[in-house]
C-alpha cells in the first residue's frame, strides 16, 4: 500500500511540473488596426502624417519561476503600414504602403518589471538586426 502511495505521490509531482512547465509558455493572437498621427514625422516632412497599421501578430511568451516574462518571441506574417498626408488636414492627399513582416525576440533577463531592461533582437525579412537595448516604461 505504501508504494502504491508513493507511486500515485510520484506520479502527482510529476503532473503538476509538467503542468507548470506547461503553463510557463504563453501564445497569443493579437490582431491590430490602429491610426495616428505621426508628428515627428509630420515635422519633418512639412505636412501633416499619418499612419494606419493593420495585421497579425503571433506572441510567444515564457515566464520564469517567478512568474515574470522572461522572453518574448512576435512574429507578424502579413502587416502593414500606411503612411498618408490626409489633403483634408492640409496635406498633398498622397500615401505609401509598407508590407512588413518581421520577427522580433526579447530577452527580459532575470523577468520583466516595470523599468526593466529588455535586449531586442529584431530581424526584418532580410535578416537585419536592429535596435538598441530598450528600458520598459
Amino acid at each position: 500500500m505504501r508504494k502504491l502511495a508513493l507511486l500515485v505521490a510520484v506520479c502527482a509531482a510529476a503532473l503538476a511540473t509538467g503542468s507548470v512547465d506547461a503553463a510557463s509558455v504563453e501564445t497569443s493572437r493579437i490582431v491590430i488596426h490602429d491610426s495616428f498621427d505621426a508628428p515627428f514625422m509630420s515635422a519633418a516632412c512639412g505636412v501633416p502624417v499619418m499612419i494606419t497599421i493593420d495585421g497579425v501578430a503571433q506572441v510567444t511568451l515564457r515566464r520564469n519561476e517567478a512568474g515574470l516574462a522572461a522572453w518574448e518571441h512576435d512574429t507578424t506574417a502579413s502587416f502593414t503600414a500606411v503612411f498618408s498626408s490626409p489633403g483634408s488636414l492640409g496635406g498633398t492627399g498622397r500615401s505609401f504602403t509598407n508590407r512588413s513582416p518581421s520577427v522580433a525576440f526579447f530577452d527580459y533577463g532575470s523577468g520583466a518589471t516595470i523599468g526593466s531592461t529588455a535586449i531586442p533582437s529584431k530581424r526584418d525579412r532580410f535578416g537585419s538586426d536592429l535596435g538598441p537595448t530598450l528600458t520598459a516604461s
